[in-house]
């Protein structure tokens, strides 16, 4: 009993000096805290890297990178997410379990465009471009570093021997290659002997030409004399099939090249006076190339600019199915990229090749339809009032300056016109390149001054609008079918069938009409002209007029700041009206 006894007071000692130690001095909790950090690398910086976070906490790195880089991805386990912009990205990695050194895939977005003088000088030059906005780089303007005595570089190819793709100066190339090679192609200018010159105040015109060649490249030097321009009648009942006219040549006046028989020309971008007359009866004209000397001017001046970028879409996006939107600035502003494609992404890569209803139509046609395939489905919405957009007018003229300005990212793209059924072509350009202030770089795209960027990642207006931005709404509104003349119908159904019989599905519909622009006695005639524009469609052959004009009617309140700009919830509202007119057609799995 006294042992046990003993044993009791002895675990009491123990219990209470342990008792003592805890409360004389506390443990600090174990640590649950786990480490993460980012990989470190030359080709970027982390503004903090190494945190500690605990399980199932998000945590988040800023990352500076290099130029021309790109984050794509990391090995993180679990869930993570990146935005980026302007040389940094954001990283999360969500709900962090376990200590982790992360590594990143970065892309290099830069590549090389090396150039070749191709000759026994065997010059090089090589340029770093940036995919950034633009799809399809553009080569350099001819440069001071390219010149060979007696030769016109008047393009550049992707194969040595020519034999490759054509680019012309300026314009753009298609390339997958990190180190792209571009071969300079030389014309061989006409002997000297065959033109005769008089020296006037200003420099050396060419007078005639006695010569047989052809393809004419008129010299840009005679007797060492730089030749400024050639005269009235010089060139005048020219057999030559092609004519090619150098970048140092400013002036050509008219009738230069009266009676020719020319069915492609080339000209330089730093022209200083051209007009239609310079080629009066040549009758069999049909292909104009435009090679740059200057920088463009669009991104600076019109937000038309972005227009190459819409063909780009094409060009790149050629193997898949594509439903194409075409018309004016109601189908630029108006169409809801997420309805497209809600309905129809499945199946096609929606474009929206919307412009401007003031600009020609016509031209932008003979272009679009290069670049429809078979499979492939256009959704043309004309604006009623406009003449060019129903093709009632084909003439260029000084409205174009909004066109040139896209064109003039990719002259290349103007080759594709046929331009013996368009007069004003030359007046146009010419009122183009004397109207441009400005020099941006190719790489430039586009920003009003709110920092707006008119082109989306399809062709569409990206920004939201909400509230009116104009008291007074522009564009003329008309509801009658003047432009539905006979001349209207003959093109378009030689445009709809050049194109049907590619395999192109066409439907045509409506853009939005502000009933409040329009009178009530033009109100009242809305049936028939809706009715008359369904038998002009229908009868084309290649063509159905899918909608009705009373269903895209709109009031003053419901526009943006024309009226062919819908405020963004009455875009979304004419989107969906769309895309339910043509999915009784256009059936999609």
């Amino acid at each position: 009993m006294a042992k046990l006894f003993r044993t009791y007071c002895y675990l009491l000692v123990i219990v209470f000096f342990s008792l003592s130690a805890v409360g004389c001095g506390k443990k600090e909790p174990k640590d649950t805290s786990i480490k993460v950090s980012i990989a470190e690398s030359l080709d970027y910086t982390i503004e903090k890297n190494g945190f500690r976070v605990n399980p199932g906490d998000d945590v988040t790195f800023v990352i500076t990178l290099k130029d021309g880089y790109k984050l794509t991805g990391n090995d993180y386990r679990g869930e993570s997410r990146i935005w980026q912009d302007d040389g940094k990205a954001l990283l999360t990695l969500e709900k962090v379990k376990y200590p982790e050194q992360v590594h990143l895939t970065l892309a290099n977005t830069f590549f090389s465009i090396t150039y070749y003088s191709n000759d026994e000088m065997e010059i090089e030059h090589t340029v770093y471009e940036e995919k950034k906005y633009h799809l399809r780089p553009n080569t350099l303007p001819s440069q001071s570093a390219f010149k060979k005595d007696g030769y016109i570089l008047t393009a550049w190819n992707t194969k040595e021997d020519g034999s490759g793709q054509r680019v012309g100066l300026g314009s753009r190339v298609s390339t997958e290659d990190k180190d792209l090679k571009l071969y300079a192609m030389w014309e061989k200018c006409e002997n000297e002997e065959a033109f005769t010159t008089e020296m006037r105040d200003d420099g050396l015109y060419i007078t005639g030409y006695a010569g047989s060649a052809e393809k004419l490249v008129i010299p840009d030097k005679i007797g060492e004399k730089d030749v400024k321009g050639i005269a009235s009648f010089a060139i005048s009942n020219c057999r030559a099939r092609e004519l090619i006219i150098g970048p140092n040549i400013a002036v050509i006046e008219d009738n230069a090249f009266f009676d020719g028989d020319f069915e492609i020309v080339t000209i330089f971008d730093n022209i200083e006076f051209v007009s239609d007359k310079t080629f009066n009866s040549c009758k069999k004209l049909k292909t104009l190339y435009i090679n740059a000397a200057k920088k463009p001017a669009g991104a600076a001046v019109k937000k038309e600019s972005c227009y190459a970028d819409k063909v780009d879409l094409l060009i790149e996006n050629a193997d898949k199915k594509k439903l194409v939107f075409y018309g004016g600035c109601s189908v630029w502003y108006n169409l809801d990229m997420n309805r497209v494609f809600a309905e129809f992404g499945s199946k096609y890569f929606p474009v929206d090749m919307g412009l401007n209803g003031t600009v020609n139509s016509y031209v932008q046609l003979e272009i679009l339809t290069n670049f429809l395939e078979d499979g492939d489905v256009l959704f043309n919405t004309p604006e009623l009032a406009s003449s060019y957009q129903m093709l009632e007018k084909i003439d260029m003229g000084k409205n174009d300056l909004k066109l040139w300005a896209g064109l003039e990212y990719n002259y290349d793209l103007f080759s594709l016109v046929d331009i013996s059924k368009i007069k004003g072509v030359f007046d146009s350009f010419l009122w183009h390149i004397s109207k441009r202030n400005n020099e941006t770089e190719y790489a430039d795209i586009y920003m009003d001054s709110k920092g707006r960027i008119y082109m989306g990642p399809n062709g569409e207006v990206p920004f939201g609008r909400f509230e009116a931005e104009a008291e007074k709404l522009m564009d003329e509104v008309r509801i009658n079918s003047e432009v539905m003349s006979d001349e209207a119908y003959a093109r378009l159904k030689e445009t709809y069938e050049k194109i049907g019989k590619k395999g192109v599905k066409i439907f045509v519909s409506y853009a939005c009409t502000n009933m409040d622009a329009i009178s009530a006695a033009e109100a009242g005639l809305m049936n028939d002209v809706n009715e008359k524009y369904h038998g002009m469609i229908e009868d084309t052959g290649y063509a159905i007029l899918i909608s009705y004009i009373k269903d895209y009617c709109y009031y003053n309140s419901d526009f943006f700041d024309t009226n062919y700009h819908l405020l963004t919830p009455y875009a979304v509202n004419n989107t969906v009206k769309w895309m339910n007119d043509l999915k009784k057609y256009l059936k999609v799995d």
